[in-house]
This record gives structure tokens, C-alpha cells and sequence, in this order.
């Protein structure tokens, strides 16, 4: 057994050693709990809906209800067509073109890749064609796609329209007897869909024109058409 002033000497020298290892533990646990607090923990795995992106842009709408009769809302820029609000509230296109050409309207400060878009669209007259639709994805003038609703031919179609070229790509028969109805339509990816009065009608592929563009209203030949309540925003 060694002599007790050994021992004594042997726990002064044990107590550094173990003050470091005491003090060594005690910033590991610190260290731990700052990175827990400053969110450097291993984040929740729940996914948060598309809608409710921070930061996401809130849908945009246009009631067309207020301004100066016969004169367009800011922003928007025809390039066919005779457009202005409405006395009663509206937006009108009253041209009465007797060759099919295509009334347009686009909305300059839009740019969309994938869109959704509502808006009530009422046939007022035409004798060559009667009614309308949304326009989006719009490169320019000359090329879009398109989904309009025609009383007269009691149909609900969207076609691609390329150098003013109009190309179907699905149609929907229609009840007849509706003065006014509204168009639903959103666009993903490649994948067009088309309501018609909160019923889906319509649901097709198509390439064509995969990038951004802008978004608009259109109707054809002597279509007189008030469009109302329009709402664009992202999916």
C-alpha cells in the first residue's frame, strides 16, 4: 500500500484532467443545443402545398366593372378587334368582322408558363360566330393557345394557334340555351384542362409552346362578347 502522502499527491494530480474532461462534456452539450436552436437540426419532412409557397403571387383579377365607357383598361393592348368596357360593366369586343379573323387582346404585364385562369364570358350577338375564351401562353399576336365557348355551334374547344393558324386539339359539346358561361382553364407542364361552369370537359397534351407568355382574351369574326370577372394566377 502506498504511502498516504503518494495518494495525496497522486489526487492533486488527477484533478486538471479531470477539470478538462468535465469542461470538454459541458461545450459539447452547448455546442449541441446552439446548432438545435439555430435550425441546423434536421428539418420536418411534411411538404408544403404549392399554394402556400412563401412568397407565392396572389391571383390577379379584373372585375372590368369601373372606367371610362368604350375605353380599354391599362395594360391591356388589342391587336384585333374593337375592344373597350362596357356602359352596363364588361369588357366588349364589338367588331363585327365578316371574315373569320381573330379578336385579340393581351394583357401586357402577364407572363405565364403555367397558368390558371377563370373568367364569365357572355355571347351577346354574331351571326359567323358568337362567343369566346382566354388566351395564354401568348409569344405574340400570331401565337397562343386558346379555349373558347360557342353558343352557335353549342361547343367548347381549345386549339394551339400557330403564325395565326388555328389547329384543334379537343372539343366538348355543350348544352345549348346558355346566354353566359364560365371558362375554367390551367395549364401544367404540357397538360391542358377546361372547365365549363365548374365541369370538367377537356383534357389534353400538347408541346407546342413550352415557354412563358403572356395571357389574353379572344373571340372571332362578329363575335360581339362581354368578358367579366377575369382572375390569372399560377396553379
Amino acid at each position: 500500500m502506498p504511502p498516504a502522502s503518494s495518494s495525496h499527491a497522486l489526487c492533486i494530480a488527477l484533478v486538471p484532467a479531470l477539470a478538462v474532461a468535465l469542461l470538454a462534456a459541458c461545450a459539447g452539450r452547448t455546442e449541441r443545443a446552439a446548432s438545435a436552436a439555430s435550425g441546423d437540426a434536421p428539418a420536418p419532412s411534411a411538404e408544403v402545398p404549392a399554394g402556400d409557397v412563401p412568397g407565392a403571387p396572389a391571383p390577379r383579377r379584373w372585375s372590368f366593372s369601373e372606367g371610362v365607357a368604350a375605353a380599354l383598361p391599362a395594360g391591356f393592348t388589342p391587336a384585333g378587334g374593337r375592344w373597350g368596357l362596357a356602359a352596363r360593366g364588361g369588357l366588349l369586343q364589338s367588331a363585327q368582322n365578316e371574315r373569320p379573323v381573330f379578336n385579340v387582346v393581351l394583357i401586357d404585364d402577364t407572363n405565364y408558363a403555367d397558368v390558371d385562369i377563370v373568367v364569365r364570358v357572355e355571347a351577346v350577338d354574331g351571326e359567323i360566330d358568337r362567343g369566346g375564351g382566354p388566351l395564354w401562353r401568348a409569344q405574340d399576336a400570331d401565337n397562343y393557345y386558346v379555349a373558347r365557348w360557342n353558343p352557335l355551334e353549342d361547343n367548347y374547344r381549345v386549339y394551339k394557334v400557330v403564325d395565326g393558324v388555328r389547329t384543334q386539339l379537343g372539343g366538348a359539346a355543350t348544352e345549348p340555351g346558355a346566354a353566359a358561361r364560365t371558362l375554367h382553364v390551367r395549364m401544367v407542364g404540357s397538360v391542358i384542362e377546361c372547365s365549363l361552369d365548374d365541369e370538367p370537359l377537356l383534357r389534353v397534351e400538347d408541346t407546342t409552346f413550352p415557354a412563358a407568355g403572356k395571357v389574353g382574351l379572344w373571340a372571332k369574326a362578329d363575335a360581339r362578347t362581354l368578358f367579366r370577372d377575369l382572375e390569372v394566377g399560377s396553379p
